[in-house]
């Protein structure tokens, strides 16, 4: 079978999305009383899990001192007539400190792959042999790990955009959910909204200081 193929670049670089309509706190249906304040303050450590989860995600995509085959995961490749991610269509597998195999699903795409890992914005150079990919992955170079720290900022100030956001949402939902409530349970329920948004904005400026170390420590 004959495969058309076609690189479309990767986005692992682009700048960070901004906050997204879906990204702030989610409305939340209660009724005012005990099990509308359960909903909420379920709906609300959710959101934040996700917020922790986007600021991991975006950041394991960045280049560090430790290469890591989720390097690959923004590559897009164009393969049977649609955009798929390379991921969907290969294993990814690290071979030394500084080197990728990949390994297609279907043996017709590895030219396709290749290109499309070319055509990113990774500067990569895979070799093809036989339907294995192997990619050497070069050292990263000073300006490259300080744009990496910088991406790392940017990510994790988005992360706490969304947390900030979710937070407020939640404050205003536990006040208008306050019928029946007293004074001194709102209060308290504020005081939890409080306390996980800022275990949350903890969580991600944790993982943004280990990722800049990691990124400054080179190779």
């Amino acid at each position: 079978m004959t495969v058309s193929a076609k690189a479309v670049p990767s986005t692992k670089t682009t700048p960070v999305q901004t906050v997204g309509e879906d990204d702030g706190y989610d409305s939340v249906d209660g009724d005012g009383g005990s099990g509308g304040d359960k909903k909420l303050g379920k709906d609300f450590e959710s959101q934040l899990t996700r917020h922790v989860a986007y600021a991991k995600r975006e950041m394991g995509k960045l280049r560090g001192s430790v290469v890591s085959a989720d390097i690959l995961d923004g590559v897009m490749v164009q393969a049977y007539g649609e955009t798929q991610a390379l991921k969907d269509l290969a294993q990814v597998a690290l071979r030394g400190p500084l080197q990728l195999v990949v390994s297609p699903f279907d043996g017709a795409l590895s030219g396709a792959i290749a290109e499309a890992i070319r055509a990113s914005d990774l500067g990569l150079n895979p070799q093809e042999e036989g339907n294995m990919l192997r990619v050497p992955i070069p050292k990263p170079s000073k300006e490259t790990r300080e744009a990496a720290a910088k991406q790392v900022s940017r990510i994790a100030e988005q992360a706490k955009v969304r947390v900030r956001r979710s937070r407020s949402g939640a404050l205003e939902k536990a006040k208008k959910n306050s019928d029946g409530i007293s004074e001194d349970d709102i209060k308290l329920e504020c005081e939890k909204v409080e306390s996980m948004a800022a275990s949350s904005t903890a969580e991600i400026a944790k993982l943004a200081d280990s990722k800049r170390k990691e990124i400054e420590a080179g190779l």
